[in-house]
């Protein structure tokens, strides 16, 4: 606004040296007015007037019929002598822009190129971030793809920044490093299981053959078949931790949907001719 005041100034010094120029070409030209495009009007001082008279300028409204309104207008307020050392009033006004409508149009302007500009900025941030953070989310796609028990996929994740590319290399060893613990705990577990069987299965032999010995009492048999049903019970736990471990670490390569009411009617028609034998009924519901 400093500045259109500045300009509109400008704009009336203009005019008034034109103006006054014109006045002293042609004395009758100070009795015209004009109230078209700008208004103009020139009144004779007094020589006190005229010697302590100040030129300025300031802002006013005058009434636009046409619109029906008052409009800003800026004012100026000078004095000239003419030829005969007479002092004359000069009062040129030119109307100006309204301050609250060019303040409203600044700001509204400002706040739709703010709102561009941030727009832009988060869109163009997304993508920059986007377009960087590409080798990030091409390792995490890798790392959803390593399973236990399979072999480690290929990496390839070429990126330039020294820091991705560490990462990249610390994820592949890692990967690497727990394939093999995988591996190796899959192994112990094997050959533990199987190591614990060998003893079992031979001290269960021991025991069926001491209990065929005559020279056995009823109580030292009874004690044999405790130690018998033990010794089974450590055999079928031995292998129930084996298959719950194998379940554990995904080493089913097929798993699939069964039906227990087919698998309990084919045990029940297996064993029907024992509890026939034996006069049982069984009675089974799904």
């Amino acid at each position: 606004m400093e500045q259109i005041m500045d300009e509109t100034n400008d704009t009336l010094t203009d005019y008034k040296a034109i103006l006054i120029r014109k006045a002293l070409r042609e004395p009758g030209f100070m009795d015209e007015e004009h109230t078209i495009m700008w208004h103009y009007r020139f009144r004779k001082l007094t020589q006190k007037e005229g010697e302590n008279y100040r030129e300025r300028y300031f802002d006013t409204t005058v009434y636009i019929e046409i619109e029906d309104e008052f409009e800003p207008v800026r004012w100026l307020r000078t004095c000239f002598r003419d030829s005969n050392g007479d002092y004359h009033e000069l009062e040129l006004m030119i109307s100006t822009v309204e301050r609250d409508d060019m303040i409203q149009a600044i700001v509204l302007y400002l706040v739709i190129l703010y709102s561009l500009f941030v727009i832009c900025t988060l869109w163009g941030t997304r993508i920059i971030l986007k377009k960087v953070f590409s080798p990030l989310t091409s390792l995490l796609g890798w790392l959803n793809k390593v399973t236990p028990g399979k072999p480690v996929p290929p990496l390839q994740n070429k990126t330039p920044v020294e820091e991705f590319q560490r990462l990249n290399e610390a994820a592949l060893s890692l990967s690497r490093r727990s394939e093999e613990a995988y591996q190796q705990q899959k192994e112990f577990i094997e050959n533990a299981s199987h190591e614990l069987q060998t003893p079992l299965a031979v001290a269960r032999a021991k025991i069926e053959l001491l209990a065929e010995e005559e020279e056995l009492t009823e109580e030292q048999l009874r004690n044999i078949d405790d130690i018998y049903r033990t010794i089974g019970r450590a055999v079928k736990l031995n292998k129930s931790l084996l298959l719950l471990t194998r379940i554990s670490n995904r080493q089913h390569g097929e798993i699939k949907q069964i039906s227990l009411a087919m698998i309990v009617q084919e045990i029940l028609s297996g064993l029907s001719e024992i509890y026939e034998n034996r006069s049982l009924q069984i009675s089974y519901r799904e």
